[in-house]
């Protein structure tokens, strides 16, 4: 019993510990006030939190209060992880690879020390179009029949390419 209350407390330690740490958002024109956060969830020496290293949570209407995934988005945020390092974990996400954006379906959380020994986060990801990218954002365009989503036009991914250039692009596809 005294062995369980132990793992109980050290778990529960290690996650206090944990700082989030935004990656990329994802937003879109049915509910442009609700946006859906990526955080990397790192520990106080900038290493990734290897029991959880990724939150996804709503900030819905501009209110600052975190809220978890629901239904239907919950069955397309789940995120398989392997590769594990201490400043890098492999991920996949089910919504990106129906998608298809990426190659091989995968992203890499990463960390390093910025200016000033500030610990920094971000996700990176090989794109078909535009050889490894630091991903900033998603914006979906939804089709609307009186106000209510039936489907994708587009989504428009932003982020920052090898070049270090903001860049923008337009994603088509069928769903």
């Amino acid at each position: 019993m005294k062995k369980l209350a132990f793992i109980f407390i050290a778990l529960y330690s290690t996650m206090a510990l944990s700082k989030g740490h935004k990656l990329f958002v994802v937003k879109n024109n049915f509910l442009p006030n609700n946006v859906l956060h990526f955080e990397a969830n790192l520990e106080d020496d900038c290493k990734i939190n290897k029991s959880k290293p990724l939150s996804v949570y709503w900030t819905v209407s501009g209110n600052p209060e975190k809220v978890p995934p629901g239904f239907p988005e919950k069955a397309f945020l789940n995120h398989q992880f392997s590769a594990y390092s201490d400043d890098s974990v492999v991920f996949t996400n089910r919504a990106l690879a129906i998608f298809g954006v990426l190659k091989n379906d995968e992203m890499v959380i990463k960390t390093e020390r910025g200016p000033g020994d500030e610990c920094e986060a971000y996700v990176e990801a090989d794109s078909n179009d535009f050889g490894v990218i630091r991903l900033k954002s998603l914006y979906g365009n939804m089709k609307l029949l009186l106000g209510v989503p039936y489907g994708v036009n587009y989504f428009e991914a932003k982020a920052i390419d090898e070049n270090g250039e903001l860049i923008s692009k337009k994603l088509n596809f069928k769903i």
